[in-house]
Parts: structure tokens; C-alpha cells; sequence
């Protein structure tokens, strides 16, 4: 199992849940190389997987690219390398689409691959029609994680409940969101954001900015809010699933602008409430409707955990794995622990 992702060198992802003998698990990342320029380093880190996957027996090893824009670049490597060795895409998604010479190389390359992992109903249809791709090849498997760890963070809040809460940075508003909070001076909100997010709008005097905190940290002002608002650019935003699947874990109901692209995990009305997009009015009346009614709130974050202990866990992920392998002559053999 040959993966390739810009996450830390020493993660491997689903290695500790399989057991084999047979069956050895290596991670190629992005950081660490001392390779300039640094827009070069998934190219290597492509070609160096391919290389390694080039050296094992035919029929034993599986490539798997963790993102769309390095499983480009891995398709191409193993065109030259390693043709015979199935290409997983796992993880398949763009904050926005791929225009120009990035979107001729993915159209180019990426029919090479397997299989394309994604977390939304949407993402199917959008990438394959943008990239022409097979439909066929994609699969939507929910967005699936273990729960979080309930340990409290060292640093305290610098919000003290009640609040509530947004966080993440992909395809988000908080243009809209900031809008809608100060129609509401009386609830405050701890917004965990980078600074790009909202630079430039005017910040009111009820919101606190969190930028650079460590995840147990942002983990912890989520746990602690009343709810979450998950603010997004428009209504076929392909974001937010990480998010969402996050606020559910912990219980937490959710204001949500209504995109297509969440709508597998932002029910409305049954895990969150949903609001047009670019409307302040209505977000301000669902923030303000959920801090009124805690009972909804209660019912809509209870709502949310059945969800994800059904649909949005590690095991739903190891499970789906498994299965997969089993479609691939010789890798099937492994087994989860």
C-alpha cells in the first residue's frame, strides 16, 4: 500500500487497522523535501511512489493518491514507471475547479486511475462532467473519522460560554456570516478561521478571530459552543464535509447555508438548519431561532451523532476498504485488524 498525500511524513492512514505479513503500508509525502520550488514536491513525491511501486512484484501493490492534484501528477509517474499498478484516488476534491493547463493534465492523466473517492453526492457528477472522467469510476463514501478525543486543551477560550461557533476556511463566507452577527450583538461567536478568511470585512464587536490555533484547541471551542454556523460561497460548494462531521460527533446542531454539496450531512431540519446563500436576514433568524430554542438545538445535534455513528466513522472507512481490495487480484489478501 503505496500512499501519497502532503500529510505528515509519519502518517499512514488505515495501516494500524490492517494486519498482514504480506502486506506493507509506506507514505510518500509533500513536507519535508528539500525540493525548490516547493510546487515541485508533489511531482517527486509522485515519482518516487511510482518508483517504489515499480520495484514490487506485479499484481502486489496499490497506489493511493490522497487528493485529486496529486493523484494528477501519480497518474503521470506511473505511466512512465509503473503502468500495470491500480491507482486509488481517494479523497477526491476541489476547493475550486481546475481551469487551464491543470485542468488539460487532470483530463489527461486521471482516466489512469481506478477508482475516485469522494465525499459528496454532488462531487460525482461535478468533477466527471468538468474533467470528463467516468462516471462509473467515482464513488461517494461519507466523510469518516474516529471520534474526537473529549480532552480538554491547555489554553483557555478567550470566549466563555454561552456562544457559539464556525470554523474551517474552505469555500466559506464569513462575509455573510459577520452580516448576520451583528444584527445579533447579544450572542456572541468564536470564529476559528485564517487570517486570508477574513481580511478585509468589518469584524463586529460580538465575534472573536482565531487564527493558528492548535486543532485540540479549535476542537475544544466547538465542543463547548452552543451550536456551529457553517457559512458557505454559494450553493454548489463542495466544502464543509470535514467540518460538519466534526460538529456532529460532538453533538452539535448546525446553521448551514444550503449547498448542494453538503447536503448529505446538513439536513435540513433534521441536523441543521439551512439558509440562502448570501443571506444574512435568514441566517440571522436561524442563529437566532436555534439560541432560543435549545431543545432544537438539542434534538438537531442529536439528530447529527446518530448520523455520523452510523455513516461517518473509521470502521464505515475500513469497512468500505476492505471491500475494495477484494476487487483487486493478490491486494485483497489483507485484512483489517
Amino acid at each position: 500500500m503505496i500512499n501519497v498525500s502532503e500529510l505528515d511524513p509519519h502518517w499512514n492512514w488505515l495501516a494500524r487497522r490492517f494486519e498482514s505479513r504480506h502486506f506493507q503500508w509506506v507514505h510518500h509525502s509533500l513536507l519535508g523535501q528539500a525540493v525548490r520550488p516547493a510546487a515541485l514536491r508533489g511531482l517527486v513525491a509522485a515519482f518516487r511512489a511510482a518508483w517504489h511501486a515499480r520495484q514490487v512484484p506485479q499484481g502486489n501493490a496499490l497506489l493511493v493518491a490522497h487528493g485529486p492534484r496529486i493523484g494528477t501528477y501519480l497518474c503521470l509517474a506511473s505511466a512512465l514507471l509503473c503502468r500495470h499498478v491500480p491507482i486509488l484516488v481517494y479523497s477526491f476534491n476541489y476547493t475550486h475547479l481546475p481551469q487551464g493547463w491543470q485542468r488539460r493534465l487532470a483530463r489527461w492523466m486521471l482516466p489512469r486511475a481506478h477508482r475516485y473517492v469522494v465525499f459528496s453526492t454532488l462531487e460525482k457528477s461535478l468533477y466527471a462532467q468538468h474533467l470528463h472522467l467516468p462516471a462509473e469510476r467515482f464513488e461517494m463514501l461519507p466523510w469518516g473519522v474516529r471520534p474526537p478525543q473529549e480532552a480538554p486543551a491547555a489554553d483557555p477560550s478567550p470566549a466563555a460560554p454561552p456562544y457559539i461557533c464556525a470554523l474551517g476556511s474552505q469555500g466559506r463566507d464569513y462575509a455573510t456570516l459577520f452580516r448576520a452577527m451583528k444584527r445579533l450583538p447579544h450572542i456572541p461567536l468564536t470564529a476559528v478561521v485564517n487570517p486570508e478568511n477574513v481580511a478585509g470585512l468589518e469584524i463586529p464587536a460580538n465575534v472573536t478571530l482565531r487564527t493558528h490555533i492548535p486543532l485540540a484547541e479549535a476542537q475544544r471551542i466547538l465542543r463547548q459552543s452552543r451550536f456551529m454556523v457553517l457559512p458557505l460561497a454559494h450553493a454548489q460548494v463542495p466544502c464543509g464535509h470535514v467540518t460538519a462531521v466534526s460538529a456532529m460527533h460532538h453533538s452539535k446542531a448546525m446553521v448551514c447555508t444550503d449547498s448542494v454539496g453538503l447536503h448529505d450531512y446538513a439536513q435540513r431540519n433534521y441536523t441543521a438548519l439551512l439558509c440562502p446563500p448570501e443571506d444574512d436576514v435568514h441566517m440571522a433568524q436561524a442563529i437566532e431561532r436555534l439560541w432560543n430554542q435549545p431543545a432544537l438545538a438539542q434534538r438537531l445535534g442529536a439528530n447529527g451523532l446518530r448520523f455520523v455513528q452510523q455513516h461517518c466513522t473509521e470502521d464505515a472507512v475500513v469497512a468500505w476498504f476492505t471491500r475494495y481490495l477484494h476487487t483487486l487480484p493478490s491486494v485483497g489478501a489483507c485484512q483489517p485488524a
